[in-house]
């Protein structure tokens, strides 16, 4: 599992070892899918959006001001102790010999504590020429550095040049100077939340990071203005099993990946699996995807790395959000408090236990406990001496759901009585930010963290309870300008209560008994991990456009005894329009709890290990119109497998002897133009692994061959947007029963399966459509929002499952969701 935290799929992974499955040798299949199909119709209709209503200006005409993404009259001011950099001389860049027409290029200036411009980078391109003249008079623009309190502080601005072409009636002699660019400069810069960085850019240490902001997926069409939603819009990330929740990146197991909220893991991510998000979208700055290769700062994991982070609270003035609708009620507050500080508080809870209850009865489940879910957080944000902040942060979820299995199923008869349970999690950090010199930078935290899990299937039952310590402090010395060094720790310590009742494994035979048919055995006890890690990372750049970040993470794992070293190296070269990146490294990911835990698990085992490496570019092909290509492959060794074992007390002993591999292909296109953006993502890749060297290769449980994904928003005029998003995904293998025999002493049938037919079945394919109108509008000082969403626009029932009868002679397709029209409100003050 990801570090410590028992993430949701790791509950469910080993809760399915406790009670239903043979160790890793066939697809899951839950004994309860009623009502988890039924969960999953209720809560994908849910996802309705939050956040402030911003409509897009169109192109400024100004040659020399910052970009704000919002119009100015709707920009939020800075905190009141920052103050941006203002602009005091602005050389007028040449107009192109070459070049014809009008253009606009928006560059990201990195701009130091003496207000010099210490790089300039193209983010929306007019073309080589353009984008020349204009990164040569970026480089001499001249700026009173930004300031926190009285201290110059580096900033990053968005900036902007535009480009008026000259009369026509205009004589040019060849190779003569055309004339400079217009100038239309404000006195001072207006400066939005998004284009100020109070400490100047954080260290890229990865070939490739994906970056969303909840303004870039408000409106988008299938995500409900939801950004960890959006995630499925990216190139690398799969289509996860229908109502778990999870995040399929790069062929890993979802186990394999990690998901931090300000550098510390939670259980999950989604309300009742197919839910909303558990930390709103209100609340969030921006959220960084990696989807391999990433930096020493992340260990403990060989998938991909999502780290989701808060934004802070408002210091100008009072503000509130909220919304409703007809499964949860969400507010949100926040207001200036203390000199140079800010508080901000949310909550949501829903009601479906309001009338979930007769939807179930019709099922033949009778409703114990209706599904409820709620979340909250908190932000406290406070200036200390000067050049340090402090943040105190707390969210935490809660969901619950437990029905009575009144007709258990043929092949499950022991499921029967209550079947439910509940998950809930709280973190707690209190987070540390130090300038100590202009070129010596500090962040600290420290994150406590309470898990509780319960679920029970008739008689058995399991129960995680799990207090977690996350500690992270990472220095940044900026050596020279060329040369900047990062060392960091992040070490956790955690204790697990676990408690369950559970039948052993079975065996890795072709003929299995059923499961209920074994005796029942119990286990309780209280496991320690210690898991420390250091690292360190040089960023360095040799010549202009090169960037080369060695690194070095070394990790403790005290479960078993084991010291890791993990050499990583990334690479990026921008030249003009184009940049190219490579990537390299070494990653290893601790066995789970069950695997490794004393009385559980097996002593000898080890932590998982791969070795990812990549290598793409980037390149703007014109104005507005990027694309980037990324080539992965991963090398997968020492996976921790499951053999029959009737003397463990799960039935089974684990070993390092699985391999296996991953290559693939992804590809990101991006266009925006005035009203007008769209994305097309599309992945392509294969993953394999072996049970044991001697094994066949068979596929993984979650390849998916190709997934592809578009999107496009259109800015109709009067506040009117239109979306679109469109989903093709490959179907997911399968393991086919060959048949069943009865066993007597079980009284039921049992099913069998031929090693040669493993993952030798996929499903069919899924493909969607989902379209999206909104409407926006002001009254006074609120802002306000309608919407109307259509998921599955053209009702194609896709298949998410496979199911036989009681004697596996047949089988049938468990189909998803039909159309599903949802309308929506929000608002803010």
């Amino acid at each position: 599992m990801p570090g410590i935290t028992p993430t949701v799929h790791n509950i469910r992974a080993l809760s399915r070892r406790f009670f239903f499955e043979r160790p890793r040798t066939g697809r899951a299949r839950t004994r309860i899918m009623t009502l988890q199909r039924t969960l999953g119709w209720l809560l994908l209709a849910s996802h309705i959006p939050m956040g402030a209503l911003a409509q897009a200006p169109p192109p400024p005409r100004a040659t020399a001001t910052p970009t704000p993404e919002v119009p100015a009259h709707q920009l939020e001011a800075p905190p009141t102790n920052l103050t941006p950099p203002e602009l005091r001389s602005r050389p007028v860049p040449m107009y192109p010999a070459t070049a014809h027409g009008n253009a606009t290029v928006t560059l990201e200036l990195l701009i130091n504590t003496e207000g010099h411009v210490a790089k300039a980078t193209v983010t929306q391109s007019a073309g080589p020429a353009f984008d020349r003249s204009a990164t040569a008079a970026a480089m001499g623009l001249r700026f009173s550095p930004a300031r926190r309190g009285s201290t110059a502080i580096p900033a990053v601005i968005a900036f902007s040049f535009y480009f008026e072409a000259p009369p026509q009636a205009t004589p040019t002699t060849p190779g003569a100077p055309r004339s400079p660019a217009q100038v239309e400069a404000p006195d001072s810069p207006v400066l939005g939340e998004s284009t100020l960085v109070v400490h100047g850019p954080p260290p890229r240490r990865e070939p490739t990071r994906h970056t969303l902001a909840p303004k870039e997926v408000q409106t988008a069409a299938g995500t409900a203005g939801d950004v960890l939603r959006a995630l499925e819009n990216m190139p690398g990330v799969a289509r996860p099993a229908w109502g778990s929740g999870s995040l399929v990146i790069r062929g890993s197991a979802p186990e394999d990946s990690l998901l931090f909220v300000e550098g510390a893991g939670v259980p999950f991510a989604y309300h009742l699996g197919e839910g909303s998000s558990v930390i709103p979208s209100d609340l969030l700055e921006g959220l960084d995807f990696y989807p391999g290769n990433f930096g020493p700062q992340f260990g403990r994991g060989m998938g991909g790395a999502v780290d989701i982070r808060l934004r802070s609270p408002r210091r100008d003035r009072v503000g509130a959000r909220a919304q409703i609708d007809v499964l949860d009620a969400r507010a949100l507050v926040e207001t200036p408090l203390f000199r140079g500080g800010g508080l901000l508080v949310g909550a949501r809870r829903s009601w479906l236990d309001a009338w979930f209850g007769p939807v179930m009865g019709s099922t033949g489940l009778a409703v114990v406990a209706a599904p409820v879910y709620w979340d909250a957080q908190l932000v406290f944000e406070q200036d200390l001496a000067e050049g340090t902040q402090a943040r105190l942060s707390v969210v935490a979820a809660d969901d619950r759901l437990e029905v009575f299995v009144r007709s258990p199923s043929a092949d499950a008869p022991a499921i029967a009585g209550n079947v439910g349970g509940g998950a809930r999690f709280v973190r707690t950090q209190i987070k540390l930010d130090s300038t100590l010199h202009e070129q010596l930078h500090l962040t600290q935290s420290l994150t406590y963290g309470f898990t509780d899990v319960d679920q029970r299937f008739g008689k058995d039952y399991f129960t995680l309870q799990s207090h977690e310590l996350w500690l992270r402090s990472e220095l940044q010395w900026q050596l020279d300008p060329r040369l900047q060094a990062i060392a960091g720790l992040d070490g956790t310590f955690s204790r697990h209560l676990v408690d369950g009742r559970f039948h052993p494994y079975s065996g890795d035979d072709e003929f299995d008994s059923p499961f209920f048919g074994r005796p029942a055995r119990s286990f309780q006890d209280t496991v320690d991990f210690l898991r420390p890690a250091g690292y360190l990372a040089l960023q360095w750049t040799p010549s202009p456009g090169l960037v080369l970040i060695p690194s070095l993470r070394a990790d403790y794992t005290g479960d078993t005894g084991q010291l890791t070293y993990d050499p990583r190296l990334s690479a990026r070269y921008q030249l003009a329009n184009t940049v190219l990146k490579a990537g390299l490294g070494l990653y290893h990911q601790p066995p789970a709890l069950e695997e490794s835990a004393e009385g559980l698990g097996t002593s000898t085992v080890r932590s998982n290990r791969a070795i990812h490496g990549s290598l793409g570019f980037e390149q703007t092909l014109a104005q507005g119109l990027t694309v980037g290509i990324d080539g992965f492959y991963k090398h997968l060794q020492n996976l921790v497998t499951a053999k029959a074992d009737e003397t463990r007390l799960l039935g089974a002993r684990f070993t390092n002897q699985g391999n296996g591999y991953v290559l693939g292909g992804e590809a990101l296109l991006r266009f925006q133009h005035q009203r007008f953006r769209s994305t097309l993502s599309y992945t392509l890749s294969r993953s394999i692994r072996r049970r044991e060297p001697s094994a066949p290769a068979e596929l993984a449980e979650f390849d998916q061959t190709h997934v592809l994904s578009t999107t496009a928003q259109l800015e109709l005029g009067d506040s009117w947007s239109l979306g679109m998003r469109f989903r093709y995904v490959t179907g997911v293998p399968f393991s086919p029963y060959d048949g069943g025999l009865l066993d007597l002493d079980a009284g039921a049938y049992a099913p069998f399966q031929l090693s040669e037919n493993r993952y030798s079945e996929r499903l069919p394919d899924f493909h969607q459509l989902d379209l999206r109108l909104e409407k926006r509008w002001r009254t006074g000082p609120i802002k306000l929002a309608a919407y109307l969403e259509v998921r599955n626009a053209y009702n194609r029932r896709s298949i998410e499952d496979v199911i036989y009868n009681y004697n596996y002679s047949e089988r049938t397709w468990v189909q998803g969701l039909p159309i599903l029209p949802v309308l929506g409100f929000r608002g803010e003050l």
